[in-house]
């Protein structure tokens, strides 16, 4: 589906103008076995040219809510557009140093930066590029985060790769830090933390029309029973060294929370946003475990049977492609996908597209597929 937009951005660099709905051939199961179910939070970007996605975590059996267990990855897949014969994957002969899901990942001119994320034992603080090599695949480690974090956000500007929010053993973090890879030997160092702690936000780097700052879009955190869903948008301008409050995330003049969904800067003025998750259902399926929790034998069962219908009944996360305008300070819906957009991926630019591989469509299903969108 293709959407137009015919608006300058200062006479800087133009406003996306258009999205068109790319195919491109789904992931192929890992060697040895029939199904690539897909996965969440992969380690995922180019390098050389190549399109990668590694690791990530799926449930191969039951799903979660009748028992199933998830199953973390270490597999490494590439795609390449084989001079004029088309996309071609194939599984690289590497492996990721451990089988692993939801880092923040950055595709640099060097390669791949994963940062963080998560295995079986919890979070992590390892940082590593993957560079794609004639076909090879090559790991490098990079200065370790202070702390063990999953599922945090990123976003790069020169030289400086900046990780906000995230996930260790207690919960959603408020921690916000800086490597400056002109001097990497310093180490992340840490900035002046988040008004909110929260994690699954999105973050990216953009001009607001006066120097360039680090926007953060919704997130989510767990202070009550219950998750809270942000729509705010918070702003960290360097020369001050402040977070202000920049609104919210708006669909339909409406604040719209949103968390596990991707985005990036595009042109000179915009973000742009692919999908996310509102909260509704993930709510409602916390207060079902809640009160589950507290049960008699009687009323276990009638519960169950509610929340296997409404997880079973999941309708998709969003399908609306949102873009801000960081000048204007103003949100509009530039797109909309067939089907709603997978939650906690990552989304990046291969050429002239954007594209976001597997992913989460619906509570425990993951996709194999990777959609991507032509810029215009």
């Amino acid at each position: 589906m293709t959407a137009v937009l015919t608006v300058s951005c200062d006479n800087r660099e133009k406003e996306v103008t258009a999205l068109q709905w790319e195919e491109l051939p789904q992931m192929p199961p890992v060697e040895g076995k029939a199904v690539q179910p897909g996965v969440a939070g992969p380690v995922a970007g180019v390098s050389g040219g190549t399109l990668l996605v590694a690791g990530g975590a799926n449930f191969e059996g039951e799903m979660p809510w009748r028992g199933g267990a998830k199953s973390y990855h270490d597999e490494i897949f590439l795609l390449e557009n084989g001079n004029g014969e088309g996309f071609a994957w194939r599984m690289a002969a590497e492996r990721l140093p451990h089988a692993m899901a939801y880092p923040a990942c950055l595709s640099l001119e060097e390669g791949i930066l994963c940062m963080g994320g998560e295995t079986e034992s919890g979070p992590l603080a390892e940082v590593f590029l993957l560079t794609v090599d004639h076909g090879k695949v090559l790991i490098r480690d990079f200065p370790p985060l202070p702390v063990p974090l999953s599922s945090p956000g990123a976003a790069q500007y020169g030289e400086k790769i900046y990780l906000a929010g995230g996930l260790d053993a207690a919960g959603a973090t408020d921690v916000f830090m800086v490597l400056d890879l002109g001097d990497p030997g310093k180490g992340w160092q840490m900035l002046p933390p988040l008004p909110v702690p929260l994690s699954h936000g999105v973050v990216a780097a953009q001009s607001d029309g006066k120097e360039w700052c680090i926007y953060l879009f919704g997130g989510r955190n767990k202070t009550t029973a219950v998750h809270t869903f942000f729509s705010d948008i918070w702003k960290f301008t360097p020369s001050t060294a402040v977070w202000t409050r920049e609104g919210r995330i708006m669909k339909e003049g409406q604040p719209l929370p949103l968390a596990a969904g991707t985005g990036l800067a595009a042109g000179g003025c915009q973000v742009l946003l692919f999908g996310g998750d509102p909260g509704i259902y993930f709510n409602r399926t916390e207060t079902l475990n809640n009160a589950l929790a507290v049960a008699g034998d009687s009323l276990k069962k009638e519960l169950l049977a509610e929340k296997e219908a409404l997880l079973s009944g999941h309708p998709g996360f969003l399908r609306e492609i949102l873009a801000y305008h960081t000048l204007r300070k103003e949100w509009s819906v530039i797109g909309e996908a067939p089907e709603g957009l997978p939650a906690t991926t990552v989304a990046f630019f291969w050429g002239e597209m954007v594209v976001i591989p597997g992913g989460e469509i619906r509570p425990g299903v993951r996709t194999p597929g990777v959609t991507a969108f032509k810029m215009k």
